[in-house]
């Protein structure tokens, strides 16, 4: 078994907003802050990725780790296909996200 550290310095949040705002949304609303009142009421997407792009950069991160843990079936599945296309066969045993 190899580990493998990766370190993301800098991650495209704006375009996790516009990949995962239904999630984001369903996310924010089961926490106690202003913002998920707001989204609980039904605030328009526009608003609520205006809202979203505002938020502290801790919980930008926090948000990030979270789809990422949640989908890294998806993402195993899609390094294996990068490997395999690029002549290497490997299976990832798990790829997880912490701040």
């Amino acid at each position: 078994m190899i580990h493998i550290d990766i370190t993301l310095e800098d991650i495209d949040f704006d375009g996790l907003i516009d990949l995962y705002l239904p999630l984001m949304m369903d996310k924010l609303r089961e926490s106690d802050s202003a913002i998920s009142r707001l989204l609980s009421g039904g605030m328009p997407e526009n608003l609520a990725k205006a809202t979203l792009h505002k938020l502290p950069p801790d919980t930008k991160a926090r948000i990030a780790v979270e789809l990422i843990n949640r989908n890294s079936d998806n993402l195993k599945a899609e390094v294996e296909q990068y490997a395999r296309e690029n002549g290497v066969g490997i299976r990832i045993g798990r790829i997880t996200a912490a701040i």
